[in-house]
């Protein structure tokens, strides 16, 4: 296998690695999604995923902001320490 180019060691190493496998789960998992909603009704258009990508993102942002952020930090060097804001997080 050291002689041969190395395109054919990559796909070796792919195929190993079940890569192509897991892709055509992948493509038909999205298939069978996307045929189950267009047969329910519930078109799936570019918007409309838009839509939830920024619902979700609002909700990640709305968690992060209420995680506690600490406003100054203690450093120690040696026997000495001095605190050091870190400036006002809005």
């Amino acid at each position: 296998m050291t002689g041969s180019p190395s395109y054919q060691r990559l796909f070796a190493e792919l195929k190993r690695r079940n890569v192509f496998q897991v892709a055509a789960v992948y493509g038909a998992t999205a298939f069978v999604i996307i045929e189950a909603s267009d047969l329910a009704g519930a078109s799936v258009t570019c918007s409309n995923l838009l839509e939830v990508r920024a619902s979700l993102l609002d909700l990640l942002e709305q968690r992060l902001e209420a995680r506690v952020v600490p406003k100054s930090v203690e450093v120690r060097v040696g026997a000495k320490s001095e605190g050091r804001d870190l400036g006002a997080h809005d």
